[in-house]
């Protein structure tokens, strides 16, 4: 009798140790899968996911980021790129003493359920906290699934992204 209540709650407690385990999986597998869960949610959300992303440079969630082609719209010229590597160049951002980038304000200026126009205005800053450089910009967000993605970028010549003229 002993030995069959000593079994009950062995099954007992490897059932609980194998809920949690699969709980665990899944979440684990859900953020791997498609990009960050911040990329589903809604356009503020996705852009700090964007601006996580380019401030730690992790080309994995990058990937996650862009749509494709992706284009850029600067000085009344629009450059059409196929990936984010061809888009961004982080020595030449680097050499303007660049070391992160923060949002300073956020404004919504359309929405819909598969596409969304912000107004960004963001710094980027020094090792020390100065501001480099400041610029407002618009981006042009899609939504092909369930995730959004950056389409176009409308910036102003004076912010450092490639060397593209």
């Amino acid at each position: 009798m002993l030995v069959g209540i000593f079994l009950r709650k062995e099954k007992m407690v490897t059932g609980k140790f194998l809920a949690m385990l699969v709980l665990v999986i899944g979440v684990t597998c859900q953020a791997l899968a498609g990009g960050h869960l911040e990329n589903e949610k809604t356009p503020e959300k996705f852009l700090q996911y964007y601006f996580d992303a380019f401030n730690a440079e992790d080309a994995k969630t990058l990937d996650t980021v862009f749509a494709k082609p992706f284009q850029r719209i600067s000085n009344g010229q629009t450059v059409s790129y196929a990936s984010w590597e061809e888009y961004i160049d982080f020595d030449l951002i680097k050499k303007t003493g660049w070391k992160r980038s923060v949002i300073n304000e956020t404004q919504i200026i359309y929405q819909g359920d598969k596409s969304a126009i912000m107004r960004v205005v963001f710094s980027r800053l020094d090792a020390s906290d100065n501001i480099v450089a400041k610029a407002e910009a618009a981006m042009v967000l899609v939504k092909p699934k369930s995730q959004w993605k950056l389409a176009t970028a409308i910036l102003p010549g004076s912010i450092p992204i490639n060397d593209d003229k």
